[in-house]
């Protein structure tokens, strides 16, 4: 599920982070979304989503900066980014291993990294 639609209330923003509270009626869908791409059982009650590039569509509020929209229910457009890289291991990781000289230490591991990206963010 690459798109989805996510509704919930506003309680924190760490830098283009938005921390939302999901609704009671998104917590499954979320859970299993969350489920599927970061590949371990995740609730769903929760969720962070990028918002760097979002369009914001909010109206019958004043408001400024997104830190002003704490605690208003929003319903926020979604897509969801995986990223795969291979991430080096450092010389001080590899020379902790203690054991056969025969064992093999690889240099990199393959990481995935899975975002939320929000497109609209509306009220």
């Amino acid at each position: 599920m690459r798109n989805f639609t996510v509704s919930g209330y506003l309680i924190g923003i760490d830098g283009n982070r938005l921390i939302l509270k999901v609704i009671d009626e998104d917590i499954e869908r979320i859970s299993m979304i969350k489920t599927l791409h970061k590949k371990n059982d995740q609730l769903g009650n929760f969720i962070a989503i990028n918002s760097k590039y979002a369009q914001y569509t909010i109206t019958n509020l004043a408001w400024a900066e997104p830190k002003d929209l704490i605690g208003v229910l929003l319903t926020i457009h979604c897509t969801t980014r995986i990223y795969d890289f291979r991430k080096k291991i450092g010389p001080a990781a590899t020379s902790r291993v203690k054991g056969d000289h025969d064992s093999y230490i690889p240099e990199s591991v393959a990481t995935t990294l899975v975002s939320f990206q929000a497109k609209t963010i509306r009220n």
